[in-house]
């Protein structure tokens, strides 16, 4: 199949598809039978509210696979708002300061990893899904990191870590961002992990990014400020956020890599992560000769250093108008401890 053979009506279809399917779906699972910490993508985009996207999302003249292009051969119910204090209060303060150069690589280390979206996930409009997250509950997440005196690992330490050069200091946690549909709530996000003293690895999905940040959503101008800050680190998440289980290897690797280029062209610097759209893993091979580390499900709960390339996450969303506080804490301390 090459992109003269895609007709404007398998395209048109195409990207109502994608759109339709929620940009970052797939049905959640929950840890255990009683847990609101979701192991699966949150299914629910909330684009019913806004269902015609603006000229900048759809290039009619871009087919959604161009596998001739040279880059391959250059490489509804209303949500419960939180207020007052969590249902738990954090008790394990880590003080761990040791510098990442100064700790062998331990096979065995574990790091939390958690994965967010927009700070309104499935409540725009006023209205949630079975899965959303508000911005209420995602800065009582980051003050209870905070409070746990957890630290987020450089891309450096990452990579390093993912080496096996080294170890990570034990009170470690990644936080992950893929950008869908750039709603301006990013913004927010972004400055609280600036707040906080976080960075964040932040996956773009490059086909619906505005060159300038408007009234409603994030541009690439204000996503390299906040890379130049270095309070997030650019990541690939595909062009058009296709299932990879479903491609061929070469429409993988098309849509993985002018995700990348793209990034690289915008942001000015190299992009080593990739997290799968939908954490539906495929090609992982083909991937791993372009990208230093894949991020998806690859069912755990975060970073495994017998298998560093490969990272797991957990969805820190509320669920059916619930949230475990005490499960949220036990998770980033029990599974860093591991």
């Amino acid at each position: 199949m090459s992109g003269s053979e895609i007709s404007r009506e398998q395209f048109i279809k195409f990207g109502l598809t994608v759109l339709a399917g929620g940009l970052t779906a797939c049905a959640p699972d929950l840890m255990g039978k009683s847990s609101n910490l979701a192991t699966s993508t949150p299914t629910q985009h909330r684009l019913d509210t806004d269902p015609f996207l603006p000229p900048y999302f759809v290039d009619p003249t871009v087919t959604p696979f161009d596998i001739d292009s040279p880059i391959l051969n250059t490489v509804t119910s209303t949500p419960e708002i939180v207020t007052g204090t969590p249902k738990c209060t954090p008790t394990q303060r880590v003080t761990e300061t040791v510098k990442p150069t100064e700790i062998p690589f331990d096979p065995d280390q574990k790091i939390p990893v958690l994965e967010y979206h927009n700070p309104s996930y499935g409540t725009e409009g006023g209205k949630s899904g079975d899965v959303y997250m508000t911005m209420e509950i995602f800065e009582k997440q980051m003050e209870i990191i905070k409070e746990l005196g957890l630290k987020t690992p450089s891309e450096k330490d990452i990579l390093d870590w993912s080496d096996k050069k080294r170890g990570l200091p034990s009170n470690s946690v990644i936080l992950r961002v893929d950008i869908g549909v750039p709603y301006k709530d990013y913004e927010e996000e972004f400055k609280i992990f600036e707040k906080m003293g976080f960075s964040a690895l932040t996956f773009i999905m490059t086909a619906y990014i505005p060159e300038k940040t408007d009234g409603k959503y994030v541009g690439w101008d204000f996503i390299k400020e906040y890379t130049d800050k270095k309070v997030l680190t650019p990541g690939s998440h595909g062009t058009y956020h296709p299932d990879y289980k479903t491609l061929t290897e070469r429409e993988a690797l098309w849509d993985a890599l002018n995700s990348k280029k793209t990034i690289e062209d915008k942001i000015g610097r190299p992009v080593d992560l990739f997290a799968y759209p939908y954490d539906s893993e495929g090609h992982d091979e083909a991937l791993l000769k372009h990208f230093k580390m894949l991020f998806g499900n690859f069912n755990k709960k975060g970073a495994d250093a017998g298998d560093p390339l490969r990272i797991g996450t957990i969805y820190p969303y509320y669920i059916n108008d619930r949230f475990d506080w005490t499960e949220f804490e036990d998770h980033l301390s029990e599974y860093s401890e591991k």
